[in-house]
């Protein structure tokens, strides 16, 4: 959603639209919310996705700062 739309997203992860689109509906499966709102010109986050990428990004500094076992 950051990116504005999946196949812009799918260039910045080096993946086909197509995967990153069903990689979204698996996580917002998984989830049982949605976390993009989706629109003939685009998308953006839900207020759930910003959760989301909120904690993602947490975990994400958390792990990459703490030291390897």
């Amino acid at each position: 959603a950051r990116e504005g739309s999946l196949g812009a997203a799918a260039g910045v992860v080096g993946q086909t639209q197509s995967t990153v689109g069903r990689r979204v509906r698996a996580l917002e499966a998984a989830l049982g919310q949605a976390g993009v709102l989706r629109t003939a010109v685009g998308g953006g986050r839900t207020d759930e996705g910003a959760a989301i990428e909120h904690t993602a990004a947490g975990a994400l500094r958390a792990a990459a700062i703490s030291p390897a076992h």
